[in-house]
């Protein structure tokens, strides 16, 4: 395997694992979708600075590979929905 997208698919999986066990610890946040290199979270609003905080936490942490500590940079954004993925806005942070 590449060793470049297949640390980016190893590191996504265990994100995906730390996410549900750390970051979402009541059910308060919910998964809905990964692909590649994105995760797509759903959460009531008084939750997402902590699942926006968890996500740049768990995804951006420093590891190890091949005796090098490496750090993948990462993006977070919110976008609201308002009742409809048709309508989905791109928000800042710290404006629910």
């Amino acid at each position: 395997a590449n060793y470049p997208q297949s640390t980016v698919a190893w590191k996504m999986n265990e994100a995906y694992v730390r996410l549900h066990d750390e970051v979402d610890t009541e059910g308060e946040i919910e998964i809905l979708h990964q692909n590649h290199d994105e995760f797509v979270l759903e959460c009531l609003p008084e939750f997402l600075e902590r699942a926006v905080v968890g996500v740049e936490k768990t995804l951006g942490a420093p590891f190890k590979i091949h005796g090098r500590v490496v750090a993948i940079p990462i993006e977070a954004s919110i976008s609201k929905v308002n009742g409809a993925w048709g309508k989905v806005q791109k928000q800042e942070r710290g404006k629910t």
